[in-house]
């Protein structure tokens, strides 16, 4: 703590936004892979499974396609609601989390 006192402001300012960039990559990384992660989960138990897997397999290629997508007249109304907030969660957390890390940084300083 005594070194960062001793640095110029600039340094200081430069620090704390580089550190808080790096926790906020990683936060927002975490974050949009637990959001994808309960989509899917939520999309797998709307999905014929016999037939992803028939289309996996077929034509003699060996790959998993993505989950599809279900209608939202399909999907529960909770499930509708949990899918759609890990879809923003996906588009904006990277946006959210580093705006607010860098406000956090500049109030730390």
């Amino acid at each position: 703590m005594g070194k960062i006192k001793n640095l110029s402001l600039r340094k200081t300012i430069v620090l704390y936004m580089i550190i808080s960039l790096i926790i906020s990559f990683y936060l927002s990384a975490l974050i949009m892979r637990i959001a994808t992660t309960v989509q899917n989960d939520i999309w797998w138990k709307y999905v014929d499974q016999e037939e992803y897997f028939e289309m996996a397999e077929g034509d003699g290629r060996r790959y998993l396609p993505d989950v599809p997508r279900p209608h939202s007249y399909e999907m529960k109304e909770f499930d509708y609601h949990v899918s759609e907030i890990c879809d923003f969660l996906q588009t904006f957390t990277v946006l959210i989390v580093s705006v607010a890390g860098s406000i956090i940084a500049v109030f730390l300083l």
